[in-house]
């Protein structure tokens, strides 16, 4: 069984909330374990994101303890997903908590299919949506200018909409995605949450 605990680092001249694995911060670890420098500099993916968006995607698959590929680790430069990802596949059992698999999303990121991920994305649309737009944005041309101006108006709906979309199935999609060569991680169910809580508070501190 692995420990897992939330601690403080210093990284870049901040201080930053990090998840310890075994003593060693996560980043750190996987260096050291992967024999790869690139690693060593990330920053946890659980602290508040450049977009409350993606902070919302991270956090509602961590507290409704989804079976997925979790984000871990992000580019403390955007703390976005534009830029390096690292992913543990997540499984969640009866008293323990299990990252089968860690690896970096390497995948073709495929902009025309994320726009279209959206509003525009009608086979996902709810029944409200129907209720909603039904009349009018259902019936439009692909090309119409219509599209965009909803996307500008309504950002943080359309935001959520293609990270479900698009964002969800293509990190969940082993093609994307190089696994790394690094031992499965088990931990017991109450320290993971007790990790997960910390976060949690340091991110509501943060606002």
């Amino acid at each position: 069984m692995n420990k897992i605990q939330a601690r403080y680092i210093s990284s870049f001249n901040q201080e930053i909330l990090s998840i310890f694995i075994d003593d060693q911060p996560l980043c750190d670890y996987l260096s050291a374990t992967t024999n790869n420098p690139d690693l060593e500099d990330l920053w946890c993916a659980w602290l508040l994101a450049d977009s409350q968006r993606t902070w919302d995607y991270i956090w509602n698959l961590i507290e409704s303890k989804q079976n997925c590929n979790l984000p871990i680790l992000l580019c403390p430069d955007d703390m976005d997903f534009c830029c390096t990802v690292v992913v543990a596949q997540v499984r969640h059992n009866n008293d323990t908590v299990v990252w089968e698999r860690i690896g970096i999303v390497t995948g073709k990121f495929d902009t025309q299919q994320w726009i279209e991920s959206g509003i525009k994305n009608i086979c996902k649309w709810s029944e409200e949506d129907w209720n909603l737009y039904g009349g009018s944005l259902a019936w439009l041309d692909t090309y119409d200018k219509a599209w965009e101006e909803w996307q500008i108006a309504n950002w943080p709906d359309e935001e959520k909409r293609r990270l479900w979309n698009y964002i969800h199935p293509y990190f969940n999609n082993d093609d994307n995605i190089q696994w790394l060569n690094c031992e499965r991680l088990s931990f017991l169910a109450k320290e993971y949450d007790d990790c997960v809580a910390a976060f949690r508070q340091d991110s509501i501190g943060s606002r």
